[in-house]
């Protein structure tokens, strides 16, 4: 009787941890795949990443755009028809003879 109750707490033990082994493997594989630091998330942060980027990128060659304009517009590099452009624009000023059409910036001009 001693032996089975011997075999019976080694089967307990051996069982015990397995258990314990598969949940710890399991634990750690779930948290590989969906934690906070995990593949999913690696994969949805360089999505993220991508999109900075290209965001960045437009809104470097907007900065470029300007820095022209306001370069042209300064006293050492004055370009004359900017700043009447820009003179006009400002006081919605125009000779009687001219048609003056202004169009949002973000649609095309129709041709």
């Amino acid at each position: 009787m001693i032996r089975r109750s011997k075999s019976g707490r080694t089967l307990f033990r051996t069982l015990l941890t397995s258990v314990i082994g598969v949940g710890l493997v399991g634990y750690f594989a779930y948290h590989t795949v969906q934690g906070n630091r995990g593949v999913l998330s690696l994969v949805t942060l360089m999505s993220e990443t991508k999109d900075a980027s290209e965001t960045l990128a437009e809104l470097r060659d907007q900065r470029l755009t300007l820095e022209a304009r306001v370069n042209a517009l300064s006293p050492a590099h004055l370009d004359p028809d900017l700043m009447e452009e820009q003179a006009r624009f400002v006081l919605n000023a125009a000779r009687e003879d001219e048609l003056v059409l202004f169009f949002d910036q973000d649609e095309p001009a129709a041709e």
